[in-house]
């Protein structure tokens, strides 16, 4: 976390950064990378990261969805104090920008009743690493 913002500044660190420890995996010899945040599977942001690790890497996109109901539980589970309502509201906002503006090859996951290991293997066959 950095504040300023460094975006509004006009600094890409995301990208800068990624490409120094893209670079420093790479020279180990590491070929796969799993890249969490939000926004990345906006196709303006793949683009950048990929450009950003500079070597043509092959990209899977997965963005992770699930239903109000469980949206609501999860968030009851970690929102404490007033922030609920607002928080509900924020996540299906963002839900439904995701679903619009996520390019139509980001294969879309849903979470619901699966646990991190079910996602996680779902994630792997999605991308064929185990083939590879």
């Amino acid at each position: 976390m950095a504040s300023p913002v460094p975006w509004k500044q006009g600094h890409n660190l995301v990208e800068a950064n990624l490409a120094a420890m893209w670079s420093n995996y790479r020279a180990h010899g590491y070929t796969r990378l799993i890249y969490v945040n939000t926004a990345s599977v906006f196709g303006h942001v793949i683009d950048a990261l990929t450009t950003a690790m500079g070597d043509d890497p092959m990209v899977s996109g997965v963005l992770l969805t699930s239903s109000d109901a469980v949206t609501k539980q999860r968030l009851v589970q970690r929102e404490v104090g007033g922030g609920l309502d607002y928080a509900v509201g924020r996540s299906r906002e963002a839900a439904l920008g995701l679903e619009v503006s996520a390019p139509a090859e980001v294969t879309r996951l849903n979470t619901d009743g699966r646990s991190a290991t079910e996602l996680a293997a779902a994630i792997i066959r999605l991308t064929g690493w185990c083939t590879k």
